[in-house]
């Protein structure tokens, strides 16, 4: 009966976690530097066990320059999955309102969602797959700027640094 548990477990939960595996949002926080030019709030943070879905990590700081304004956060778990849902099936969409596409950038399978009227969307960066699972992301929500100014911006973070916290 234990065996038929621990198979269940781990069939509906495959994101699960034991507790204490996930680096401390303290250290993702570390990864969210300043921006030269733009003005950035405290990073916020948080760990999470306990739950049904296992073990999950976030943190997020915001920056503003002018009319712009970005969030920039590295979520680890449950979330990470629901941020990378919308790109794992490899499906691209463009049309007179937005686009969505999949992409890769030095190594790292990059998504972006864009609103061209408004100009706003995500650029999500995976940061952890491994075996279909996409656990970790770094992701950069942006309004009043074109995509490719916020995937410049996304760039100006240490990917490989973040990428080491999950090995």
């Amino acid at each position: 009966m234990k065996r038929v548990l621990v198979v269940i477990i781990a069939t509906v939960f495959p994101v699960c976690l034991f507790a204490g595996q996930l680096p401390s949002y303290q250290k993702f926080c570390a990864q969210l530097k300043n921006i030269p030019g733009w003005q950035a709030e405290k990073c916020e943070g948080m760990n999470m066990t306990g739950t049904p879905v296992g073990e999950m990590a976030s943190a997020t700081r915001s920056y503003d320059k002018g009319s712009k304004h970005i969030d920039v956060s590295v979520f680890c778990g449950m979330q990470a999955m629901g941020y990378w849902a919308p790109f794992a099936s490899n499906m691209q969409v463009d049309s007179s309102e937005g686009f969505v596409k999949i992409t890769t950038v030095n190594g790292f399978p990059v998504g972006i969602q864009h609103s061209k009227e408004d100009k706003t969307g995500g650029v999500i960066v995976c940061l952890d797959k491994k075996a279909g699972q996409h656990k970790a992301v770094f992701v950069v929500n942006y309004e009043g700027m074109g995509w490719k100014e916020a995937l410049g911006i996304a760039k100006k973070f240490d990917w490989k640094a973040m990428e080491k916290l999950f090995k």
